[in-house]
């Protein structure tokens, strides 16, 4: 799990463990650990052209590329809302129909699956993306958010000297400047959207 954090600087400082070191034997109910999630180290696409480029590579270039462009813009982040922590969990959602094959000597096994997990090198690192069917989306998605709770629940249990929270906190006690409320208010947007959508059941994503 990839992530970025400004309490490691302040661990690392104390020589402590990092912050995902401390609070991941607290992610119990962690589907990104879990062991029923078929894991692949390659990917084929069914029928494609020869002569065009793959679809599925462009997806994990896709991904890789936003999340390295979120963690370059992390300064500027940092000094706009202060301490931070930030998770990454890049995600591929495949209109369409998804299969684990695996190969053993004298036999091929094909399983059609809503989620698996693409471990590749990309952009000289390696990276997990979880591929999940449209179809599957809304029922991944929440185990992402019970994911993200769990995250907040064992980041809030650790123990830190008041006077690193209190300065941690300062920058969230100043009154948000015009950008940071236009901030906040498309993510109020986006929150309102997504309760309609799933009022409306499993209608079309967006």
């Amino acid at each position: 799990m990839q992530y970025m954090s400004e309490y490691d600087l302040y661990f690392a400082n104390q020589q402590l463990f990092p912050l995902l070191t401390q609070i991941f034997p607290r992610l119990r109910l962690n589907y990104y650990a879990a062991d029923g999630v078929p894991r692949c180290i390659s990917y084929y696409e069914a029928f494609k052209d020869p002569n065009q480029p793959s679809d599925i590579y462009k997806a994990i270039d896709n991904v890789v590329s936003y999340m390295l462009h979120r963690r370059s813009c992390r300064m500027k982040r940092q000094k706009e809302f202060g301490t931070f922590s930030e998770f990454y969990l890049p995600i591929v959602v495949l209109d369409g129909r998804l299969y684990e094959a695996s190969i053993s000597p004298d036999k091929i096994e094909v399983t059609e699956r809503p989620h698996i997990q693409l471990h590749t090198y990309h952009r000289e690192n390696i990276h997990v993306i979880d591929v999940v069917t449209r179809d599957y989306f809304a029922s991944f998605f929440q185990k992402v958010e019970v994911l993200h709770a769990e995250i907040v629940a064992a980041i809030r249990g650790i123990k830190l000297p008041p006077a690193f929270r209190a300065k941690a906190w300062l920058k969230h006690k100043e009154p948000p400047d015009s950008g940071v409320k236009a901030w906040v208010a498309m993510m109020d947007t986006d929150s309102e959207h997504a309760r309609q959508r799933r009022g409306r059941g499993n209608g079309p994503l967006s």
